[in-house]
């Protein structure tokens, strides 16, 4: 059971990892493809030269130059590829994983030529187990990819060798492939264990050190990131901002204050949970930002929520209740809008709720025929 739970626990992050990595993972692979090319294109280029000269009644000449040819053009397309800039992190992935297999078809199609010679496969495991670590995929991508490779050179010996050969080749392979995926775990949990303790060190800098919710540049790179990759989706912005937080600290001292503020990020971060990103933007202004699944229905009864929250925020004083004015923007379906204008939109909405008397919120709605103000 703990097994499993640790395998998953690996897929879990690689796959977390190349999301959050994604543009520098991509330039990796595609370096590492270049590099294999040149390797691969140099060696079939010795094995051009020496097979003539060392093997020529095996009658397999026409598989190196043929291997060579095509390989010349595959070159070609992944430095045109290498150097073009607007090439996406699938389509790296998929051209790694397609050249990785094109590479092991190769290795197959050596080790059982000529179908008559009585030998075994020795190039096919040494080079399976050192494609694993090459290309950054996700655990279960690799392991899949391993099994397809070998599962490969299994059937390819069946078909063309004889029962002795194959023997050999099935106990060579299984055992490669159990090393590789072995080796591959290895690699994994070391580069997850890598890539996790970085995260720490990045979350701890992006965390506001009062209220422990993200800060202005750590939200707005999420932010940026989540808009970027959701640019057509419905999404909501919003602008919280506490009413009157300067005679909070004025009457009741700085520490009832820093009181307030984190009761106000832990109302936010509990009311918002996995579907709103939230964090401090400056002094008493706070930011929620509700993800593409959240209705407009849903934000509305989370405001509420929020709402009756500052409310029962405990100051030492029934004089002074804490109120809060929110602006909101929700941004159309269909249409992309930049973040900076989100925002200032959400400020606008922000602004006339205090206009009208505060503890509030207000939603600058735009879409295709006009763009308005709701006040609750």
């Amino acid at each position: 059971m703990d097994i499993f739970k640790g395998l998953t626990h690996v897929q879990n992050v690689s796959k977390e990892y190349l999301e959050a990595e994604a543009e520098s993972i991509a330039k990796q692979n595609q370096s590492v493809m270049c590099t294999i090319s040149v390797l691969y294109t140099a060696i079939l280029i010795a094995y051009n030269i020496i097979v003539p000269l060392q093997f020529a009644d095996w009658g397999i000449n026409y598989i190196y130059h043929t291997a060579l040819i095509v390989q010349l053009i595959v070159s070609v397309y992944i430095f045109i590829r290498h150097f073009k800039k607007d090439r996406s992190f699938m389509e790296v992935q998929v051209t790694c994983l397609i050249f990785q297999l094109y590479v092991m078809t190769f290795v197959v199609i050596v080790s059982v030529m000529p179908p008559w010679m009585p030998q075994s496969a020795i190039y096919f495991a040494p080079i399976m187990i050192g494609f694993i670590p090459a290309f950054i995929y996700t655990w279960k991508t690799s392991v899949i990819t391993t099994i397809i490779e070998a599962l490969t050179l299994i059937a390819a010996s069946r078909i063309f060798k004889e029962d002795d050969i194959f023997s050999i080749n099935l106990f060579a392979t299984l055992l490669g492939m159990f090393i590789g995926v072995y080796l591959a775990f290895l690699v994994y949990t070391f580069r997850n264990r890598t890539y996790e303790q970085r995260e720490l060190v990045k979350e701890m800098a992006r965390k506001d050190v009062l209220t422990q919710i993200y800060n202005r540049g750590a939200v707005e790179e999420k932010l940026l990131k989540y808009i970027k990759k959701n640019s057509k989706s419905r999404l909501t912005l919003c602008i919280v901002d506490v009413d009157n937080f300067k005679s909070v600290n004025d009457n009741l001292g700085h520490p009832t204050g820093d009181h307030v503020l984190k009761s106000v990020a832990h109302i936010l971060r509990d009311v918002g949970g996995d579907s709103a990103i939230v964090g401090r933007i400056g002094g008493d202004e706070f930011m929620m930002f509700f993800k593409k699944e959240v209705k407009r229905a849903d934000v509305e009864a989370a405001l509420e929520r929020v709402r009756e929250g500052m409310h029962g925020i405990v100051t030492g004083s029934r004089d002074i209740i804490i109120t809060t004015s929110i602006g909101v923007y929700e941004k159309p379906e269909g249409e992309e809008v930049p973040y900076e204008t989100m925002f200032q939109l959400a400020d606008q909405a922000l602004y006339r709720v205090k206009e009208k008397g505060k503890d509030s919120y207000g939603f600058y709605v735009a879409d295709r025929k006009e763009s308005r103000f709701i006040y609750d």
